[in-house]
């Protein structure tokens, strides 16, 4: 199955954009951000990709992979502070 997925970018992340440029549906730029839709079939990959993006990402759609994708993100913070609690 292929998922649509809409979100928004920092324009500073152009070289993490450009990796999408095959994926991409539609493209809308604006001052300091891009809105982007992708067409995916795997959203582990597209999940893990966009968490390793410095720059801010808000997902605008569908709700089940914002839901989805904010739950990954916690539990990835929630291990990085756990593992963190060994270092201090």
């Amino acid at each position: 199955a292929e998922f649509e997925l809409h979100f928004i970018i920092a324009r500073s992340a152009y070289r993490f954009i450009e990796t999408l440029n095959p994926i991409i549906t539609m493209r809308n730029p604006q001052d300091s951000h891009i809105e982007i839709k992708v067409l995916v079939s795997h959203l582990d990959w597209i999940t893990r990709a966009l968490m390793s993006v410095v720059e801010p990402v808000t997902i605008i759609g569908p709700d089940y992979f914002r839901t989805s994708f904010l739950e990954a993100s916690t539990r990835v913070l929630e291990s990085y502070e756990g593992s963190r609690k060994y270092l201090d």
